[in-house]
């Protein structure tokens, strides 16, 4: 029984092309690499990165019709976070 068991899983693990990924690359998913998670050499490049996510935001998460929502719901937010300081 176990010799069964270990050609089972042999095959269903082993038995892939090396070559095909098991899962998507980043540039597959969004068109280019995405940056690691260290910090922002300068000021501009963490206020550039700001740009570039909620620019990915609103086009992947949000409807074009929901955009005037959106800004009026993240105010409210960033108000209650002032407040709570």
């Amino acid at each position: 029984m176990t010799e069964h068991t270990q050609k089972k899983r042999s095959r269903r693990h082993g038995g892939g092309d090396p070559s095909v990924p098991l899962y998507p690359r980043p540039e597959e998913m969004w068109g280019r690499v995405l940056p690691g998670p260290g910090g922002a050499a300068s000021p501009d490049d963490f206020e550039a990165r700001v740009q570039q996510a909620w620019a990915y935001m609103k086009g992947a998460f949000f409807a074009a019709e929901e955009h005037a929502r959106l800004y009026s719901c993240i105010r409210e937010m960033l108000a209650q976070a002032e407040d709570a300081r």
